[in-house]
Order: C-alpha cells, then sequence, then structure tokens
C-alpha cells in the first residue's frame, strides 16, 4: 500500500507512524523495540503519535509545522505563566511554510511556545529532572537521554541544505522504541533549565541538520535563553 493510500485511510500522522515502524524493523529492531512489551508484561497504553519509552511516552517524531499550524489556529492565550510573561507571540520566527512544508520540522520556536504546545496537546516537554539533580539530565534517570542511547549516531548522520528535513525522512535514525530523529534532525527542546527565572536558560538536545557532530551527542550540553528562537530549534513532547 503506498504512503497515499495508508493516509486517507489513517490519517498522516498515523501513516508516517505505520511507515517508521516498518523501517525500525528493517534496521534490526525487534517487536518488542517498538513499543511492544515482552511476552507477560502490560502494553503501556499511550496516544496514537507516540510510543513507549520505559515508564512514559514519547512522541515518535519532532513536531511538525502542520501540528503546530493546529495549536495557534486556536489562537493560545499569553501570558502564559510569571516565566514566560514575556513571551509575546507563539508565531515561529524561521522557516516557518506550514502549506508548502506540513511535514517538516516546527523551528524558530522558543521554550515557553514549546511548552505551551505540549501543555495544549495534554503533554509535556521531555526531560525535568535536572531541577532534583543538575547532572541527572545525562544519565539513565531522564527519559530523552536513555532513549538516546539507544540510537546509532552513524545511522542518523545530517542530511545539510537550507531547511530542516522532513521529520522521519532518515528511515534508520530510529530508537530501540521506534523513536526517530533523536539526532541531527533539530534540536529539542526539553524540560531542564538553569532555574525557574523568566531568563533563565534551557537545555536544547540532540544537534541538528545544521550542528557540528560534537552537538549532536546524547550528553552534548547546548542551552539556549528561554526566550530565544532559532532556525534549527524545535519540539517533541513527553507524556506520563
Amino acid at each position: 500500500m503506498t504512503f497515499s493510500a495508508l493516509k486517507n485511510h489513517w490519517g498522516n500522522r498515523a501513516a508516517r507512524l505505520f511507515l517508521f515502524a516498518a523501517a525500525a524493523v528493517l534496521a534490526g529492531h525487534s517487536a518488542d523495540a517498538l513499543g511492544q512489551q515482552p511476552s507477560g508484561q502490560a502494553v503501556r497504553s499511550c496516544p496514537a503519535d507516540m510510543l513507549p519509552t520505559g515508564a512514559t511516552c514519547m512522541d515518535s517524531t519532532e513536531v511538525t509545522q502542520q501540528e503546530y499550524e493546529h495549536f495557534l489556529a486556536t489562537n493560545p492565550s499569553r501570558p502564559q505563566d510569571a516565566t514566560c510573561g514575556a513571551n509575546s507571540s507563539f508565531t515561529p520566527t524561521h522557516h516557518w511554510t506550514p502549506s508548502a512544508t506540513p511535514d517538516a520540522p516546527v523551528v524558530g520556536v522558543d521554550w515557553c511556545d514549546a511548552t505551551a504546545f505540549c501543555s495544549w496537546q495534554g503533554k509535556r516537554l521531555c526531560g525535568g529532572v535536572s531541577q532534583a539533580s543538575p547532572d541527572a539530565w545525562r544519565t539513565g534517570a531522564d527519559e530523552w537521554f536513555a532513549e538516546c542511547r539507544t540510537v546509532d549516531p552513524a545511522a542518523c548522520a545530517p542530511v545539510r541544505g537550507a531547511r530542516p528535513p522532513t521529520v522521519g525522512s532518515s528511515r534508520m535514525c530510529v530508537s530501540a522504541s521506534g523513536i526517530h530523529d533523536l539526532l541531527g534532525s533539530v534540536y529539542e527542546w526539553v524540560a531542564d533549565c538553569t532555574s525557574g527565572e523568566p531568563n533563565s536558560e534551557c537545555l536544547v538536545r540532540g544537534g541538528s541538520w545544521l550542528s557540528g557532530e560534537e552537538s549532536r551527542g546524547c550528553a552534548a550540553p547546548t542551552r539556549l535563553g528561554r526566550l530565544t528562537s532559532v532556525e534549527d530549534v524545535g519540539i517533541r513532547c513527553c507524556a506520563d
């Protein structure tokens, strides 16, 4: 069945998830690695656009421009809270062409935009463990780091170009649970910030199609200002 036929039958995101799962099998991951628990264990229930990763659920791909456009169409309220009170707009500042590139990852969003989007979906930003321990974000206690460690970096070489690649286009860059693009697509905001102050810095993870190899590791320490938006930082959500 073609992608077009799958999309017409199941919808765009579900069709991509089906194809990504097939790609993961081709990459050598077992059925258990695609979010199905070993025999005798309960299967965690996750929303259709997410996959189980240990105790939580994680978006199977980075948030697309089409998904973010749906969020903007709800005219989300501002300000969000004291931390994000200075966030005057949710509109992306870079590469924002949802009609032409609906399946490209949304970029040009700041930490407050990313937090608001995930909350709108009933989700949250991944991570947040550094609030308990400053270095926990680069240990197995962190859901993003734990999943990233199952990715083969050699399979995630970035596709150089003027714009971010379509989500899931690197079909072999997949984690043991079937999560795509954790490395080398676009940086992803996570919940780990230096403090709760509006001017604090927050982590972005995974590197991008523009970054050097030293920035594409699972534990690469890259921080940006909470209200900074750049052309290669996007969003991935998690849920409990």
